[in-house]
Protein backbone atom coordinates (compact mmCIF):
# COMPACT_ATOMS: atom_id res chain seq x y z
CA UNK A 1 0.00 0.00 0.00
CA UNK A 2 2.78 2.36 0.91
CA UNK A 3 3.93 1.80 -2.74
CA UNK A 4 0.14 2.48 -4.39
CA UNK A 5 -0.20 5.81 -1.83
CA UNK A 6 2.84 6.70 -3.11
CA UNK A 7 2.43 6.84 -6.54
CA UNK A 8 -0.48 8.68 -6.20
CA UNK A 9 1.22 11.22 -4.15
CA UNK A 10 3.33 11.95 -7.15
CA UNK A 11 0.86 12.02 -9.53
CA UNK A 12 -0.97 14.87 -7.17
CA UNK A 13 2.43 16.62 -6.64
CA UNK A 14 3.16 16.72 -10.89
CA UNK A 15 -0.37 18.26 -11.14
CA UNK A 16 0.08 20.69 -8.01
CA UNK A 17 3.07 21.56 -10.79
CA UNK A 18 1.09 21.80 -13.85
CA UNK A 19 2.71 19.14 -15.82
CA UNK A 20 -0.63 18.09 -16.74
CA UNK A 21 -2.17 21.44 -17.31
CA UNK A 22 -4.57 21.88 -14.84
CA UNK A 23 -3.24 22.64 -11.04
CA UNK A 24 -6.67 22.62 -9.99
CA UNK A 25 -5.07 23.81 -6.42
CA UNK A 26 -7.35 23.18 -3.35
CA UNK A 27 -8.73 19.07 -4.66
CA UNK A 28 -5.16 18.28 -5.48
CA UNK A 29 -3.48 19.82 -2.49
CA UNK A 30 -5.90 18.30 0.05
CA UNK A 31 -5.50 14.60 -2.11
CA UNK A 32 -1.54 15.67 -2.08
CA UNK A 33 -1.79 15.62 1.60
CA UNK A 34 -3.62 12.71 2.18
CA UNK A 35 -1.78 10.33 -0.11
CA UNK A 36 1.75 11.52 1.69
CA UNK A 37 0.22 11.33 5.15
CA UNK A 38 -1.00 7.75 4.10
CA UNK A 39 2.07 6.26 2.55
CA UNK A 40 4.26 7.89 5.67
CA UNK A 41 1.44 6.11 7.94
CA UNK A 42 2.49 2.63 6.09
CA UNK A 43 6.20 3.47 6.36
CA UNK A 44 8.73 6.07 6.01
CA UNK A 45 10.77 4.87 3.36
CA UNK A 46 9.16 7.01 0.11
CA UNK A 47 8.28 10.34 2.08
CA UNK A 48 12.85 10.29 3.58
CA UNK A 49 13.62 10.77 -0.03
CA UNK A 50 10.66 11.77 -1.97
CA UNK A 51 9.87 15.13 0.61
CA UNK A 52 13.64 16.57 0.12
CA UNK A 53 13.43 16.24 -3.43
CA UNK A 54 10.49 18.42 -4.09
CA UNK A 55 11.61 20.84 -1.35
CA UNK A 56 14.55 21.01 -4.06
CA UNK A 57 12.09 21.08 -7.03
CA UNK A 58 10.05 24.23 -5.28
CA UNK A 59 13.28 26.31 -5.02
CA UNK A 60 14.45 25.39 -8.84
CA UNK A 61 10.63 26.38 -9.76
CA UNK A 62 10.62 29.95 -7.20
CA UNK A 63 13.98 30.99 -8.66
CA UNK A 64 12.91 30.54 -12.48
CA UNK A 65 8.99 31.92 -11.68
CA UNK A 66 8.12 33.73 -8.46
CA UNK A 67 4.57 33.54 -9.18
CA UNK A 68 4.73 29.74 -8.12
CA UNK A 69 5.54 30.59 -4.27
CA UNK A 70 1.72 29.63 -3.40
CA UNK A 71 1.69 26.06 -4.98
CA UNK A 72 5.51 26.06 -3.18
CA UNK A 73 3.45 26.87 0.04
CA UNK A 74 1.21 24.62 -0.18
CA UNK A 75 3.29 22.00 -0.79
CA UNK A 76 5.42 22.90 2.06
CA UNK A 77 2.70 22.88 4.26
CA UNK A 78 1.85 19.21 3.17
CA UNK A 79 5.40 17.82 3.70
CA UNK A 80 5.49 19.75 6.78
CA UNK A 81 2.80 17.60 8.29
CA UNK A 82 3.98 14.34 7.70
CA UNK A 83 7.11 15.49 10.05
CA UNK A 84 4.94 14.62 12.67
CA UNK A 85 3.87 11.11 11.77
CA UNK A 86 7.93 10.21 11.04
CA UNK A 87 8.43 11.99 14.94
CA UNK A 88 6.43 8.91 16.49
CA UNK A 89 7.78 6.50 14.21
CA UNK A 90 10.88 7.12 15.16
CA UNK A 91 10.38 7.38 18.70
CA UNK A 92 8.39 3.60 18.58
CA UNK A 93 11.29 2.23 16.23
CA UNK A 94 13.95 3.67 18.43
CA UNK A 95 12.90 3.85 21.95
CA UNK A 96 14.92 5.92 23.92
CA UNK A 97 17.60 3.53 26.12
CA UNK A 98 17.89 0.92 23.27
CA UNK A 99 20.94 0.26 21.50
CA UNK A 100 19.10 0.69 17.92
CA UNK A 101 19.90 3.69 15.68
CA UNK A 102 20.70 4.75 12.74
CA UNK A 103 24.47 4.90 12.17
CA UNK A 104 26.63 6.67 9.50
CA UNK A 105 29.26 4.51 7.38
CA UNK A 106 30.45 4.04 4.15
CA UNK A 107 28.50 0.12 2.54
CA UNK A 108 28.21 -1.26 5.23
CA UNK A 109 25.03 -3.18 4.62
CA UNK A 110 25.90 -3.34 0.68
CA UNK A 111 28.84 -5.04 1.37
CA UNK A 112 27.68 -7.80 3.46
CA UNK A 113 25.55 -8.79 0.40
CA UNK A 114 27.38 -8.09 -2.66
CA UNK A 115 31.55 -7.50 -2.40
CA UNK A 116 31.13 -4.13 -4.90
CA UNK A 117 29.32 -2.08 -4.80
CA UNK A 118 30.28 -0.41 -8.32
CA UNK A 119 29.75 -4.15 -9.94
CA UNK A 120 26.17 -4.29 -7.94
CA UNK A 121 25.04 -0.41 -9.26
CA UNK A 122 25.88 -1.28 -12.78
CA UNK A 123 24.17 -4.75 -12.67
CA UNK A 124 20.94 -3.33 -11.31
CA UNK A 125 20.68 -0.38 -13.22
CA UNK A 126 22.22 -0.27 -16.31
CA UNK A 127 18.98 0.03 -18.20
CA UNK A 128 18.38 3.86 -16.57
CA UNK A 129 21.85 4.60 -16.81
CA UNK A 130 21.59 3.72 -20.78
CA UNK A 131 18.60 5.71 -21.01
CA UNK A 132 19.76 8.70 -19.02
CA UNK A 133 22.81 8.62 -21.94
CA UNK A 134 19.97 9.27 -24.76
CA UNK A 135 17.89 11.31 -22.91
CA UNK A 136 19.92 13.52 -20.30
CA UNK A 137 18.40 16.89 -22.31
CA UNK A 138 14.67 15.64 -20.64
CA UNK A 139 16.13 16.33 -17.16
CA UNK A 140 15.76 19.68 -18.05
CA UNK A 141 12.04 19.66 -19.77
CA UNK A 142 10.52 16.92 -17.55
CA UNK A 143 9.73 16.85 -14.35
CA UNK A 144 8.77 13.62 -13.48
CA UNK A 145 12.08 12.48 -15.39
CA UNK A 146 14.29 15.06 -12.95
CA UNK A 147 12.08 13.55 -9.70
CA UNK A 148 12.81 10.16 -10.61
CA UNK A 149 16.25 10.43 -11.01
CA UNK A 150 16.52 13.23 -8.17
CA UNK A 151 14.70 10.68 -5.79
CA UNK A 152 17.21 7.82 -6.98
CA UNK A 153 20.46 9.53 -6.44
CA UNK A 154 19.20 10.24 -2.63
CA UNK A 155 17.66 6.92 -1.88
CA UNK A 156 21.20 5.29 -3.37
CA UNK A 157 23.36 7.30 -1.43
CA UNK A 158 21.18 6.83 1.78
CA UNK A 159 21.50 2.92 1.01
CA UNK A 160 25.24 3.42 0.60
CA UNK A 161 26.30 5.64 3.60
CA UNK A 162 23.30 5.23 6.32
CA UNK A 163 22.41 1.96 8.27
CA UNK A 164 20.24 0.90 10.95
CA UNK A 165 21.87 -0.79 14.12
CA UNK A 166 21.19 -3.12 16.88
CA UNK A 167 19.15 -6.23 16.21
CA UNK A 168 17.40 -5.31 13.18
CA UNK A 169 20.93 -4.02 11.59
CA UNK A 170 21.11 -6.61 8.75
CA UNK A 171 17.63 -6.50 7.40
CA UNK A 172 18.41 -3.82 5.30
CA UNK A 173 15.88 -1.27 5.94
CA UNK A 174 17.49 1.71 4.88
CA UNK A 175 17.04 0.27 1.34
CA UNK A 176 13.01 0.31 1.09
CA UNK A 177 13.76 4.22 -0.01
CA UNK A 178 15.86 2.60 -2.68
CA UNK A 179 13.61 -0.20 -3.72
CA UNK A 180 10.53 2.40 -4.63
CA UNK A 181 13.31 4.88 -6.15
CA UNK A 182 14.32 2.01 -8.48
CA UNK A 183 10.92 1.02 -9.53
CA UNK A 184 9.86 4.74 -10.07
CA UNK A 185 13.23 5.43 -11.95
CA UNK A 186 12.45 1.97 -14.13
CA UNK A 187 9.27 3.08 -15.33
CA UNK A 188 9.81 6.81 -15.89
CA UNK A 189 12.42 5.51 -17.84
CA UNK A 190 10.28 3.58 -20.19
CA UNK A 191 8.28 6.83 -20.04
CA UNK A 192 11.14 8.84 -21.57
CA UNK A 193 12.23 6.42 -23.85
CA UNK A 194 8.83 6.38 -25.74
CA UNK A 195 9.23 10.27 -24.98
CA UNK A 196 11.79 10.85 -27.18
CA UNK A 197 12.14 7.83 -29.77
CA UNK A 198 7.88 7.78 -30.29
CA UNK A 199 7.92 10.84 -31.91
CA UNK A 200 10.27 9.73 -34.04
CA UNK A 201 9.39 5.97 -34.99
CA UNK A 202 6.28 7.77 -37.21
CA UNK A 203 9.03 9.58 -38.99
CA UNK A 204 10.67 6.99 -39.40
CA UNK A 205 8.19 4.74 -41.14
CA UNK A 206 6.71 7.01 -43.38
CA UNK A 207 10.01 7.44 -44.57
CA UNK A 208 10.33 3.55 -45.06
CA UNK A 209 6.89 3.27 -46.15
CA UNK A 210 7.98 6.07 -48.87
CA UNK A 211 10.80 4.48 -50.11
CA UNK A 212 9.38 1.48 -50.53
CA UNK A 213 6.68 2.62 -52.53
CA UNK A 214 8.92 4.45 -54.52
CA UNK A 215 10.61 1.56 -55.00
CA UNK A 216 7.57 -0.54 -55.98
CA UNK A 217 5.87 2.51 -58.30
CA UNK A 218 6.63 1.78 -62.19
CA UNK A 219 9.40 4.47 -63.29
CA UNK A 220 8.48 6.29 -66.66
CA UNK A 221 11.49 4.12 -68.28
CA UNK A 222 10.05 1.10 -67.29
CA UNK A 223 6.78 1.96 -69.18
CA UNK A 224 8.41 2.94 -71.83
CA UNK A 225 10.30 -0.39 -72.18
CA UNK A 226 6.88 -2.24 -71.31
CA UNK A 227 5.55 -0.91 -73.97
Amino acid sequence: LMKLFSLCAIYCYLNLSGRFGSQKMPLNWVLFTVFCVLSTGFKPSFIVVFGPTVLALRIIALVRDRNTWKTSVAIGVSLALTLGILAVQYTILFPSGESGGIAFGYGVIWHHYHGSILAATVQSFAFPLLVLLSCAKLLKDDENYLLAWMMFVLAYFEYVFLYETGDRMYDGNMGWSLSFATFYLMASSVSALFNKWGQAMPCLINSLNLKTTAKDSPTWSNTVKSG
